[in-house]
């Protein structure tokens, strides 16, 4: 995707460092973008100290709106930069919520993941679907839900 837009963008490459990781995940990504991919240094900005999806793009919204000058701002159109959301495929989805819940307007780019992490990623991303929609599990659990065909055995 960059190679066809002319080289012209700049790669934030976000991810803090796990306690079982040798460097953080934005250190790896700047490495194979620089070394595997050609990508040059200045064209890669790090965020690297993120612990969680969230503050993979809020720490990196401010540094796109700091280098843009410009703030993406819900509702505001025109003025705003929009940016490819480059995760795995199966996190996609939730990523793509979180970005539009602070204002970054992003494309969501799913990168291949191998069949046998699919059960894990699939359940991790399903309970973290479920708990960033709570409000709407405890509003159809409301009192009267035991009236429902579905509730009566009908």
């Amino acid at each position: 995707m960059w190679e066809k837009q002319g080289k012209t963008g700049v790669f934030v490459a976000s991810g803090g460092q796990g306690s079982d990781e040798v460097v953080s995940e934005a250190e790896s990504m700047r490495r194979y973008l620089t070394e595997s991919r050609h990508v040059p240094a200045d064209a890669v900005l790090m965020e690297d100290h993120s612990t969680t999806t969230m503050e993979n793009l809020r720490f990196s919204k401010e540094i796109m709106d700091a280098r843009s000058g410009v703030q993406s701002v819900p509702g505001r159109r025109g003025l705003a930069y929009r940016c490819a959301l480059v995760t795995s495929d199966y996190h996609v989805f939730r990523a793509g919520e979180y970005a539009h819940h602070i204002g970054l307007k992003a494309d969501g780019v799913g990168s291949h993941t191998r069949g046998y992490y699919w059960p894990t990623a699939f359940i991790r991303e399903s309970i973290a679907v479920t708990k960033a929609h709570l409000w709407l599990y405890c509003a159809l659990a409301r009192p009267g839900i035991d009236r429902l065909p579905c509730a009566t055995g009908l």
